[in-house]
């Protein structure tokens, strides 16, 4: 009898991890989800602050450009001396030489000629017509290039020939300022001409930056502390010391910008100069706090 009931017991029992087997195979992402539940809350909350700053910012607008090219009647200079030889007429430079702003380009019957602007020279021929011998120069100006751009056409009257502009150039910025601005749009751009702050070659590519206009006091966070949804932006602000209180506000934002020490944005209203917004990290098995 007793032997019985022990064989009975024992089916029962299989008969049961039968079945739990069959229940976890079928389904076993319930089962992991709940595992990872628990895990999840093992896990602490934790805080980064960032503090809400006031500063000045500036406001910009960024493009790309190029310096003039196929246009060689522009830039492009071409001397002629005529009934020379090799007493009278003396010339050190080589194709392709650069000379700069008042260094000799030659001397002719003892007076030396100086260059007027930065120039390269491209190209030094000689020639006999009528046993007359000439020299022919011919000299890329550097001084007479500028660079071309286009800006959109909403920036008109914003972007004057007062606005600062930065040149980027082979990696290396330089200030400068404004030659021409168009007054005809097309597609939605219009024509500007940039003063080309150093020397470059035709078709050479850069990057302006202007600077439209600057706040003296405006608010700003770091990026990382932007919550973006639907295209709306809010900060969770930190409503009491012991972190019980987290308001989430909506913003409005201005123009991103970069600092030494990362990315920022400009910060219109919603907020005020001294709030701390909060973003939320967790800490497996760790402690709740900042």
């Amino acid at each position: 009898m007793k032997r019985n009931i022990l064989l009975n017991i024992l089916m029962a029992l299989l008969i049961l991890v039968m079945i739990g087997g069959i229940v976890y195979l079928s389904d076993p992402e319930r089962f992991a989800s709940q595992d990872a539940g628990q895990n999840e809350g093992t896990a602490a909350v934790n805080y980064i602050q960032y503090f809400v700053c006031s500063g000045e910012i500036s406001h910009t607008y960024e493009c790309s450009g190029r310096v003039i090219s196929d246009m060689p009647e522009v830039y492009i200079d071409e001397i002629t001396v005529e009934d020379v030889n090799d007493d009278n007429f003396i010339c050190t430079l080589s194709k392709g030489e650069s000379v700069d702003s008042g260094s000799v380009l030659y001397s002719y019957k003892g007076k030396d000629v100086l260059s007027e602007n930065d120039v390269k020279v491209l190209d030094i021929s000689y020639s006999i017509n009528d046993n007359i011998r000439s020299v022919a120069m011919k000299l890329l100006d550097y001084d007479k290039l500028y660079i071309v751009a286009q800006i959109d056409a909403d920036l008109a009257g914003v972007i004057t020939y007062d606005t600062p502009v930065t040149v980027n150039i082979n990696g290396n910025d330089y200030e400068t300022g404004i030659k021409e601005i168009g007054y005809e749009i097309s597609n939605g751009k219009i024509d500007i001409e940039v003063i080309l702050p150093v020397n470059a070659l035709p078709g050479s590519d850069v990057d302006l930056l202007f600077v439209t206009d600057t706040v003296s006091a405006g608010m700003y966070i770091p990026a990382d502390a932007l919550l973006i949804e639907d295209d709306r932006y809010f900060l969770n602000i930190q409503k009491d010391d012991k972190l019980k209180e987290i308001e989430k506000t909506e913003i409005r934002i201005g123009q991103y910008f970069t600092l030494d020490d990362g990315e920022y944005v400009e910060i219109l209203s919603g907020v005020n100069e001294g709030d701390i917004a909060l973003i939320e990290y967790y800490v497996a098995g760790g402690e709740s706090g900042e």
